[in-house]
């Protein structure tokens, strides 16, 4: 299936899923990420991640007061940074929790066509952890020579170990 195909199909199962049914496999996405983040050294307890779209997880609900957010902005059509929560400070996370609309369990991402991810990552020692739902989780993701693959990815039931 070509990414075209596969933004198609994912999009209209996230579609059949209700407010309740997202909010719930947030609530356990957000859980099983935030335990998994425990278990790591993140420096300055920084971690860069995103503002969910409605059909997104919504770890934001349930994020954690131990640590220290910061979000992208893209400036012009290419870049992106990361800004410190409520601030104008660039900084840059040795951790991302970042979304996608597809991904194989072995860190293969879907992202939304526009490249910005895999612009950011592509010179850059990070640990990237995608999120999604069960229903986003495929077998396989078609990826071009410049798609940068996840080290992990976390859904409602599991921690998948990427790069494999």
């Amino acid at each position: 299936m070509n990414k075209q195909e596969l933004r198609l199909l994912i999009g209209q199962k996230l579609k059949n899923l209700s407010q309740d049914e997202i909010d719930n496999k947030s609530k356990s996405v957000s859980h099983i990420l935030f335990k998994f983040l425990s278990q790591l050294k993140i420096p300055n307890k920084l971690i860069g991640c995103y503002s969910p779209f409605k059909r997104e997880v919504q770890w934001m609900k349930s994020a954690s007061s131990d640590y220290h957010y910061a979000y992208p902005s893209v400036e012009g059509s290419e870049k992106m940074s990361f800004y410190l929560e409520g601030s104008t400070q660039i900084v840059y996370p040795k951790v991302l929790v970042i979304p996608g609309l597809a991904f194989s369990k072995n860190g293969r991402r879907l992202g939304r066509g526009k490249g910005y991810y895999d612009r950011y990552l592509s010179d850059k020692n990070i640990l990237k952890i995608g999120i999604c739902f069960n229903e986003q989780v495929v077998e396989e993701v078609q990826t071009d020579e410049h798609d940068v693959w996840m080290d992990y990815i976390i859904n409602e039931n599991t921690v998948f170990k990427g790069n494999e």
